[in-house]
């Protein structure tokens, strides 16, 4: 029964934090639409969905892994955690120097150019942020990630208003996206630290990081291909129109 409980209590909390959440992201896309234009916000949603395409390569789908394998064996939740943090610290920064790489090549205007190398080192803070979301979430501590999912976008839908009320720009608003986003890892860091780690832990035979990315690859591929079918037309739209 009590694991019955557990299953409804989790599904319930996650289920209202996404909504919150999708509501808060509805006020603030028709806040920044509304403020930005037509030109301005095109623009922030072309940066946008490159951003959530080179985080889903930096992510690889190892947090999907994770969750599977540590809620297994939860004695083994600091040795995901330190070969996942490594992995995702190299991915993210091969998927950043790809991204910048790209931009410069897609003859962007200047602002644009400068947005994407700015929202661009999100993808280190997401990648880093999504793992330890993932422990929590192998330990079914989903009101941990529900709690910080609504409280930072309420930091970024706050921010972004007081943004507009001071009439900044659209880099600014990038700006506290890439803040919001820190802070998220900041506070995970320490969620984690605080409640998962132990001194002391059982040891295992070292993972292989080669083997853990052919492991995590159909959940990368599946990411990936739900992210083209969502935002492709948003890409093609933008480069049709120079």
């Amino acid at each position: 029964m009590r694991t019955v409980q557990r299953i409804a209590k989790n599904t319930f909390v996650l289920t209202s934090a996404e909504a919150i959440n999708k509501l808060l992201s509805l006020v603030l896309y028709i806040a920044i639409a509304n403020y930005l234009r037509v030109t301005g916000y095109g623009q922030f949603s072309f940066i946008m969905t490159l951003l959530a395409i080179f985080t889903v390569l930096a992510n690889f789908g190892l947090d999907k892994l994770t969750i599977r394998e540590v809620a297994k064996d939860k004695e083994k939740t600091q040795s995901y955690v330190a070969l996942m943090l490594k992995l995702k610290v190299f991915l993210a920064l091969a998927a950043y120097v790809v991204l910048i790489i790209c931009i410069h090549l897609s003859g962007k205007p200047q602002n644009v150019i400068f947005g994407v190398h700015l929202v661009g080192l999100s993808i280190i803070f997401i990648a880093l942020s999504n793992t330890f979301l993932a422990i929590f979430n192998a330990h079914e501590r989903l009101e941990i990630h529900a709690v910080l999912l609504v409280i930072i976008k309420l930091l970024i839908l706050g921010l972004v208003f007081l943004a507009i009320y001071l009439k900044y720009g659209l880099l600014f608003i990038l700006s506290v996206y890439v803040i919001g986003e820190f802070i998220r890892l900041l506070l995970a860091g320490i969620i984690y630290r605080k409640n998962f780690y132990v001194r002391k832990i059982k040891q295992f035979a070292p993972l292989s990081y080669k083997k853990t990315l052919i492991t995590a690859a159909p959940f990368v591929i599946i990411g990936i291909a739900s992210l083209i079918y969502m935002h492709i037309d948003k890409v093609m739209l933008s480069f049709m129109k120079g």
